[in-house]
């Protein structure tokens, strides 16, 4: 990275980057789950759910896996590991898109009634903080966009936020940077004025394809050190540390 960049703007991925993914996400995906399939009657009811919290990149004790569906974000990946899902369960592919759904539509309802009542201040803060100095802000998230304005509304920050890109947008996903591209041509960015802030290799090769100016990975969701400082300019373990960074408060 070229220290004499002045950056302008931020991207932000959403889960693992704006808050701890287990902290919110763990307690509400696993209920979602039982949920789902409460109403299943196969004997392999059991098997099936503990396949797909594999699947996801979940443990029980709420430690997350790089590799699961959540933190891959390619589409071929995502298929690939759900077609070995179905083989290994005996399950219709269109089950486990059923299935998927209800647990999507559990998440939604769970996840709001976890997060109004959580503490997001430090985040608050760090974006009022941004705003101060200038900078434009961009969440860009794989996420529904009803989650997304969620969120955003519980953590307080959805009025520092300049623009917003999710899965029901019609434009292509990460690591495809046609979001990045968007978003700089809006507020008139040069590209190697934005930085980006995310928590997977998805994130870093995003940034990459966009030619961000600087790119910071987080461990606050995929956890994946040895993959992410390949790409990351920097790896820090939470959100936190952006009021330490030089580059991004231009110290």
């Amino acid at each position: 990275m070229d220290n004499q960049i002045n950056l302008k703007a931020i991207v932000f991925d959403k889960d693992g980057t704006l808050f701890d993914y287990s902290l919110v996400w763990h307690e509400v995906i696993m209920t979602s789950i039982d949920k789902a399939f409460s109403s299943s009657n196969s004997k392999r009811v059991e098997k099936r759910k503990k396949d797909l919290i594999r699947l996801l990149g979940l443990r029980e004790n709420g430690e997350t896996v790089a590799s699961g569906a959540i933190f891959s974000h390619g589409k071929f990946n995502i298929t690939k590991k759900a077609l070995w899902f179905c083989i290994s369960n005996l399950m219709l592919p269109s089950s486990l898109v059923k299935y998927t759904k209800k647990i999507m539509e559990y998440n939604n309802i769970l996840v709001e009634d976890k997060i109004k009542n959580m503490d997001f201040s430090k985040q608050r803060a760090i974006f009022k903080t941004l705003k101060e100095i200038g900078y434009k802000i961009a969440v860009v998230t794989v996420d529904n966009r009803t989650s997304a304005n969620i969120f955003l509304k519980y953590m307080g920050i959805e009025d520092y936020v300049d623009y917003i890109a999710t899965k029901d947008d019609n434009i292509a996903q990460k690591p495809n940077p046609e979001s990045f591209n968007i978003f700089c041509n809006m507020f008139n960015l040069q590209p190697n004025e934005v930085a980006m802030v995310g928590d997977t290799v998805s994130d870093m090769k995003y940034a990459i394809n966009g030619k961000a100016g600087y790119k910071i990975g987080l461990l606050w969701g995929a956890n994946d050190y040895p993959n992410l400082k390949k790409y990351a300019d920097v790896v820090y373990p939470d959100l936190y540390y952006l009021l330490n960074d030089s580059t991004i408060m231009k110290k």
